[in-house]
């Protein structure tokens, strides 16, 4: 939580913030007419954001998910198409452009629903995005981690020539069924 309601209230000299990830709540005045801020970089684990928070701060133009992007960045860069595709199907509110995503605060639906204590819709939506980067991220993780075992068991094999076959090491399947139902989430 940041401190006292009005921590940065009418500070002049504001212009981008990046809250830390020991934050997890941004209470009601914290940021109020601070008209220099342009941008707030936000973290998946805030919990609430009080609708008065960023009260008369006129030239806000966006929140930012810094740690969010720099991962979906990883899986586009790999090629993970549908990750992309299927990210642009649950967004609400939050905004795509290439890796990066933010929640534009200039567009007139943030702030009707801002006023009405949105915070909840968006964080629904950070979380549905953050579990399925999760998901692709294990997916890789699994696929290493497999082929990594599969090497070390060739190493260790002295005959020659080598099947290769035959020293396939799969994670088993409950165990990634396990994991993917910790995540909550069904491909």
């Amino acid at each position: 939580m940041i401190g006292k309601n009005d921590a940065f209230s009418g500070c002049s000299s504001l212009e981008r913030i990046s809250i830390p990830s020991t934050v997890t709540e941004i209470n009601a005045h914290t940021f109020f007419g601070c008209q220099q801020l342009r941008e707030v970089g936000l973290h998946e684990g805030i919990q609430s954001i009080d609708r008065r928070a960023f009260g008369s701060c006129t030239s806000l133009e966006r929140f930012m998910f810094p740690n969010l992007s720099t991962r979906l960045g990883t899986i586009i860069r790999a090629g993970q198409i549908e990750v992309e595709n299927k990210i642009d199907h649950i967004r609400h509110l939050v905004e795509r452009s290439g890796s990066e995503l933010f929640v534009s605060v200039s567009s007139g639906e943030w702030r009707i629903n801002w006023q009405r204590g949105s915070w909840e819709t968006i964080k629904q939506t950070l979380d549905q995005i953050d579990r399925l980067i999760a998901y692709y991220e294990l997916k890789e993780a699994t696929t290493l981690l497999e082929l990594a075992m599969w090497k070390s068991k060739m190493d260790q094999a002295s005959t020659n020539p080598i099947n290769r076959d035959v020293y396939r090491i799969d994670i088993p399947g409950p165990v990634k069924n396990n994991i993917l139902q910790y995540l909550n989430f069904r491909v």
